[in-house]
């Protein structure tokens, strides 16, 4: 049991650590797109900034919100596949929702929230796979 959740906290940590610099960069991708070149400031300043001071948000706030959606989910014993996907999805919506609303209305989560989740699903898809010996693109 605590090997269990010992591998389900590494992969999120380790989804924190690739979350952290990846939704700044489609934050800065969506940004450049919606700006004016002149109106552009440092793209990988800005990156690099976010990046380290978003760690912090997703260990305080993302590792608790995935444990509570984990548990909803598993209470739920919905299939694993579609379902399930557009279920998480929902429920980590309504928790980019709830960080907006109650916690910090000035930062959009969305992205972040968004990057996180499907990375966490990836490297679980990739850990679930390699326990099956299952290829997975």
């Amino acid at each position: 049991m605590l090997k269990k959740f010992l591998k389900k906290l590494l992969l999120m940590l380790l989804a924190i650590l690739i979350s952290s610099p990846l939704a700044p960069i489609i934050m800065g991708i969506v940004d450049t797109l919606l700006m004016w070149p002149e109106e552009l400031d440092d793209f990988w300043g800005s990156v690099y900034l976010l990046s380290f001071f978003s760690i912090p948000f997703y260990i305080i706030l993302g590792i608790p919100v995935t444990l509570i959606i984990d548990a909803i989910i598993s209470k739920t014993k919905v299939p694993f596949g579609y379902k399930s996907y557009l279920l998480q999805l929902l429920l980590y919506t309504l928790s980019a929702i709830a960080v907006y609303l109650f916690l910090l209305p000035h930062i959009i989560f969305t992205i972040p929230v968004f990057t996180y989740f499907h990375i966490l699903l990836y490297l679980r898809m990739r850990s679930e796979a390699k326990l099956r010996n299952i290829e997975v693109t």
